[in-house]
């Protein structure tokens, strides 16, 4: 072609191209957004989003009715997928960011956003969901073990997500744990399964002799199907011969590389990465103490977990269970007139661990079968590193001079118990009592946590307090200078050799820690919220133990006085202000008691604080019995005894130490709601002497709403506080 013509045909193509768009016209438009089946409402500017979907595109700027009136309902999506969404619209970094907002994406969150892509065509955010997915698994270790069914019943066979997750499971998830254990058949199916044997023929590069993980009947055919290929045959055949003839696992070949995308979404090690890999050689043993109601709850979500990050933690998860014997309940699914299980008593840990379900103390909540319920506490912790408490405060003392000697030197420690250790001389956290009585540091649990609802798989929150010591980080101080010279914190001081920690004090503990093994990953916060963090149950951790203990404990007083006046019928009003004064109470206290490390936040933010608060007022256990003694007339003990199946308020005692302590230091009038809920307020005269006013404490005291001497009808009072 001439040049002069190819000039001309250049400028001709140049003149018909639309003019390019500003940046500028992408912010012009707002359009409005109504997204599920309640219509939440987001606004979005029109050429952003005409920009990012071909699918707005189309509906924004043809004839549509949308397009004139600037409004477009999508009832069928999750308002919390598109508010993600709507997050990468505005900063396509969101998903690709190394720091906190990357971790905190669940698996289901960027399945949906890479669905949501799919569906409404923009491809940029199903790349930017892959590429989450794969730095979340190295962050993380974790996979969507529970989503796996409904990722493959909801694209087609060639979508790229499947063959992400396909290599995924291939090659970084345990196949033995996962394809072979019962628990997880809900969550996959036959499809799922070939195309996993397909990924792993592939990366292998020639069929399998052995696979490690066919065993059920329901995984496999017994003559490969002609529709298939012949690389499936070829996996499918030798499966079923090894399946007839030895039923027996072989040991899987997991590639230990961590994987990024590539074209035509293939996956390939990561060489920055790889360092890391395999840097611990140890797994972390967790065991649960305590087997009620809340502890068998949290047993289910720890095992859960475990099983999910065989890479971090064993699989086996122990739970301390204190043996008695029982029968299966007439009301349970498990129930059998002809079964010895339903008509002779048996022993609880043979229930659970049969029935993989506490029969007696959390029903009709399926336990993961690598829960396993141990009558022996010094065999359940033997060898534990992780200890998780979960068992009425009364017995923390006995079961620990038990478990001296039968533990870690290093191990480190939870307490799901809600309360505080106090009496006329001091205040002591559960979690710093149980770490002094075994030599170790103990960090705390604690939330709007209603265990029937957590065992449901409600969703709810907790908040989790943990200041890791100082001698459990892996690292040394760095060296650093200056032109000037060094810099004050460029000593090279070694951590590790640091055996002493401060307590909720802002003191120096008395207990010498052990360091843990260098080859056994670090509990820190990001190791506790792998343990404790599911899709139902999420957990934030913080540093501030003395708040969230003291939370836990005090909110236990408030409920009860919540109780009496719902007892009356007073109606929601007056337990609000209940709840306001409470709360009110349970700050100062922290603040007044530890100031060195109380956060005012921990109580009006947290889960542990302001939520707790208001579940255990509106549902709770010191709440329904407190409520109960009102109506019935008659003591709380006697709720106590009737309702909760052996099980014991912790609102009760709490409150009778809580006043004794006060009490020794002559702060009553300070927290009137706190002192009179349990045993006395005081009244005051107003006396006149010597041209002067005083207060003057009356000899009269009137024994407290616990006791029986105070009128449910003067809390009011008590909560004002009046002095007379």
């Amino acid at each position: 072609m001439p040049p002069s013509v190819k000039r001309e045909a250049e400028d001709a193509a140049t003149n018909a191209r639309p003019p390019k768009r500003s940046k500028m016209d992408l912010f012009d438009d707002i359009v409005v957004v109504r997204v599920g089946p309640s219509e939440v409402t987001f606004k979005i500017h029109k050429g952003l989003l005409c920009h990012a979907s071909e699918y707005f595109k189309a509906a924004l700027t043809g004839s549509f009715k949308e397009a004139a009136d600037g409004v477009l309902i999508l009832r069928d999506e999750d308002p919390e997928v598109f508010r993600r969404f709507n997050l990468w619209l505005y900063n396509t970094k969101d998903f690709l960011d190394d720091g906190e907002s990357n971790k905190d994406l669940e698996w289901a969150t960027l399945i949906e956003l890479w669905m949501f892509g799919q569906k409404r065509m923009m491809a940029k955010l199903q790349d930017n969901s892959l590429d989450a997915m794969i730095l979340k698994h190295q962050q993380s270790g974790s996979s969507p073990t529970r989503l796996m069914r409904y990722v493959w019943e909801n694209t087609e066979s060639s979508a790229p997500l499947r063959q992400f997750l396909a290599t995924l499971f291939a090659t970084r998830v345990d196949l033995k744990l996962y394809l072979g254990n019962e628990w997880y058949g809900r969550y996959r199916s036959e499809q799922v399964v070939m195309d996993i044997a397909l990924a792993q023929y592939r990366r292998r590069g020639s069929p399998p002799q052995s696979i490690d993980f066919w065993q059920e009947p329901a995984l496999h055919y017994k003559d490969a199907p002609p529709s298939k290929s012949a690389a499936i045959a070829s996996i499918w055949r030798p499966a079923t011969r090894l399946v007839t003839k030895s039923p027996s696992y072989f040991p899987a070949t997991v590639h230990r590389q961590f994987l990024s995308r590539r074209n035509n979404s293939t996956l390939s090690a990561t060489p920055a990465r790889m360092a890391t890999l395999g840097a611990y050689g140890k797994k972390h043993k967790v065991t649960v103490v305590g087997s009620g109601n809340w502890g068998s709850a949290i047993a289910k979500i720890v095992a859960e977990n475990a099983m999910e990050h065989p890479d971090l933690f064993e699989e086996e998860v122990q739970m301390w269970v204190y043996e008695e014997e029982t029968t299966v309940p007439k009301t349970s699914k498990h129930y059998d007139s002809a079964s010895k299980f339903s008509t002779q008593p048996h022993k609880l840990t043979k229930l659970i661990n049969h029935f993989h379900e506490n029969v007696k103390y959390l029903p009709d909540i399926a336990l993961p079968v690598n829960l396993i319920a141990n009558p022996s506490l010094q065999e359940s912790v033997h060898d534990s590193t992780i200890l998780v408490f979960n068992l009425p405060h009364q017995f923390i003392d006995g079961l620990c001079d038990q478990m001296n000697g039968h533990i870690l030197p290093y191990a480190r420690g939870i307490s799901c118990i809600k309360g505080v250790s106090v009496d006329s001389e001091d205040v002591r956290l559960f979690s710093e009592s149980i770490g002094d009585k075994l030599g170790i540091y103990c960090g705390a649990l604690s939330g709007a946590n209603i265990a029937n609802e957590v065992a449901q798989e409600k969703f709810s929150e907790t908040t989790i307090a943990y200041d890791p010591p100082p001698m459990d980080s892996r690292n040394p101080t760095p060296k650093a200078t200056t032109p000037q010279g060094p810099t004050p914190s460029s000593s090279q001081l070694d951590l590790t050799a640091i055996t002493e920690h401060k307590d909720s004090r802002g003191k120096t503990s008395k207990v010498k820690l052990i360091v843990p093994p260098s080859d056994l990953h670090p509990i820190d916060h990001t190791l506790l919220k792998t343990l404790f963090h599911r899709p139902y149950f999420h957990v934030q951790v913080v540093s501030d133990v003395a708040g969230v203990s003291l939370g836990g404990a005090l909110k236990n007083i408030v409920a009860i006085a919540t109780g009496f006046v719902a007892g009356l019928g007073w109606g929601d009003n007056a337990k609000a202000a209940v709840m306001r004064v409470g709360l009110l109470e349970m700050v100062k206290f922290g603040k007044m008691f530890f100031s060195n490390n109380v956060q005012t936040k921990t109580f009006t933010e947290e889960s542990a604080g302001v939520a707790d608060l208001i579940t255990s007022c509106s549902g709770g256990r010191n709440y329904r019995c407190a409520k109960m003694s009102v109506e019935r007339k008659v003591s709380i003990a006697e709720v106590e005894k009737e309702e909760l199946n052996g099980q014991m308020l912790q609102g009760t005692s709490t409150a009778k130490e809580v006043y004794g302590f006060l009490k020794a230091r002559g702060k009553e009038g300070e927290f009137p709601l706190l002192v009179g809920t349990y045993r006395e307020f005081s009244t005051f005269a107003r006396v006149r002497k010597a041209h002067s006013w005083k207060w003057k404490r009356l000899m009269k005291l009137h024994v407290g709403i616990l006791e029986g001497e105070i009128s449910v009808e003067d809390l009011p009072n008590v909560m004002e506080g009046e002095k007379r």
